[in-house]
């Protein structure tokens, strides 16, 4: 089963589960960006969220959206284009639109699988693995532009999981909160 949300919902529930593994605000802001975006072309972004935080909890090694970030405040790719090894390298490919060179595009490649990114958005290709894996990226002829979707579509496992870690966000209940006026207490008479 798949539930249907908006785009600021899907944003805003990845931004509370990026916070829930202990990622300072502005990475979770950078994850929610990413999976937002992913969504917005048709790609399983809050799916590759919810495989990344699965295996990065409370540890930065092999996180797709710190090397992304870095390399998007860089504003280069390493010679070569050998990127290391990431989780969920499909949480990368946002923030690689803008290192592509003006009428190129980029090959992000991961395992076996490969996507093309333009500058303007554009992205075709499989979707990345979503365990650890090796990545590369090549210049290429860039895509055409990408058909924009305005929902998500997000697996029953996949909700769970990032509502799990969201869940980590909120404060616990106490009685003197409840006795403030915190949730219903005993009775509820509005």
């Amino acid at each position: 089963m798949t539930h249907d949300l908006s785009l600021g919902e899907v944003h805003s529930l990845a931004l509370k589960a990026a916070r829930g593994t202990g990622r300072p605000h502005g990475l979770a802001e950078e994850a929610a960006f990413a999976v937002r975006w992913l969504t917005e072309r048709g790609q399983d972004g809050a799916g590759a969220l919810a495989a990344l935080l699965e295996e990065t909890d409370g540890r930065p090694e092999g996180c797709s959206i710190g090397l992304g970030t870095a390399l998007s405040d860089t504003g280069a790719l390493p010679d070569g284009g050998a990127l290391g090894a990431v989780y969920s390298p499909m949480m990368l490919v946002p923030f690689l639109t803008h290192l592509c060179a003006q009428n190129m595009g980029l090959s992000v490649r991961a395992g076996d699988a490969k996507v093309r990114l333009s500058r303007d958005g554009g992205l075709a290709g499989d979707a990345l693995p979503l365990g650890l894996s090796e990545v590369h990226v090549a210049p290429c002829a860039p895509p055409a532009p990408a058909a924009l979707q305005s929902r998500a579509h997000v697996a029953e496992e996949v909700l769970r999981v990032l509502s799990a870690f969201a869940f980590r966000t909120y404060a616990p209940a106490t009685e003197a909160s409840r006795a403030k006026g915190a949730g219903s207490g005993l009775s509820d008479n509005d």
